[in-house]
């Protein structure tokens, strides 16, 4: 049998691509695949190789339950993916375990993995953050105080490549690279999945414009019991069509300046070694105006009171 694993990463369409797996069973098996739940190591609807990624990220994996893992898988007829962005945190160590485990059972892989330039990712898994309530400041006040050396990327694909060597695939995250500008139709063809006239619904698990996160940002930081993470995401889902700046346009220039200057050597690092045909930057220049996002905090006041008054109907 043959074995697809999408690895990531996190903030570079994943989400996108596992829900429309998991909601398109049929089109999966009227091309010879199939997204399933994985016993041995349960994990979400829209995720289902989380239990495998947090087992071998997180503990010393036994034979026992690799093995189990295998035959669970090798009881299905059709091609079999697995998705999860924290595949990204496993050791080689235990990669080479369960790498090996599947090439004994005659089981072959292919490993599929798209990056992101490192700051846009970071910037992503700001609104993500304040979607999931955690506590933060401004825009340029969590670029300053994160640790820039844990976006890099070569330890990850350096570590994947060690392993499954060519049966590793690395893409790149960029609309002009991506078949259609979308993931999810670029991983099916990828597949071998014709994806040419597939409809494709609004991207899910955005991390929303500047208004968006600071009606989140303030209504978190108001301490209001009431107020949950599912109380954010139907926020974003009410305000979906809400007309507002990207949360980029607020980064300062020159901040953003030193963080690409501490990562440039290691996205260099990657396109010598992953693609070494590729012409001009692995990512284009992106431009960041410097906006000021507390004055945006300000005007959002009012519209978190509506939203307030709002929460037991609409949103």
């Amino acid at each position: 049998m043959h074995l697809h694993l999408h690895a990531g990463q996190g903030r570079a369409g994943s989400s996108a691509i596992t829900h429309y797996l998991s909601e398109n069973a049929v089109l999966l098996k009227e091309n010879g695949f199939v997204y399933p739940e994985i016993r041995e190591f349960p994990g979400h609807r829209y995720n289902n190789g989380l239990g495998i990624a947090n087992y071998l990220y997180r503990h010393t994996p036994q034979h026992s339950r690799i093995e189990a893992l295998v035959r669970e898988l090798t009881d299905y007829k059709d091609t079999v993916i697995i998705c999860s962005e924290n595949f990204a945190r496993v050791p080689a160590s235990a990669w080479s375990l369960l790498r090996e485990a599947l090439r004994n059972s005659g089981v072959t892989i292919k490993v599929h993995f798209y990056i992101r330039e490192p700051l846009e990712r970071l910037i992503s898994a700001y609104g993500q953050r304040v979607k999931r309530q955690r506590p933060v400041g401004t825009i340029n006040e969590f670029l300053e105080k994160f640790d820039h050396q844990r976006m890099m990327l070569w330890p990850v694909l350096s570590r994947l490549e060690s392993v499954f060597n060519k049966d590793l695939a690395i893409y790149l995250y960029r609309r002009d690279r991506l078949y259609r500008s979308d993931v999810r139709a670029d991983f099916l063809t990828r597949l071998g999945i014709n994806s040419s006239t597939l409809e494709f619904s609004d991207p899910v698990n955005a991390s929303g414009n500047v208004v968006q996160i600071e009606a989140m940002r303030l209504l978190n930081g108001m301490g209001l019991e009431n107020w949950t993470r599912k109380d954010n995401r139907r926020l974003l889902r009410a305000t979906s069509g809400l007309k507002a700046n990207p949360i980029s346009d607020y980064v300062d220039p020159k901040l953003a300046a030193k963080i690409q200057d501490v990562l440039k050597d290691d996205i260099a690092r990657v396109k010598e070694a992953f693609f070494p045909d590729s012409e001009g930057p692995l990512f284009p220049p992106a431009e960041y105006k410097g906006l000021n996002q507390d004055e945006v905090s300000k005007k959002c006041i009012a519209y978190v009171l509506k939203i307030l008054l709002s929460k037991n109907s609409s949103v």
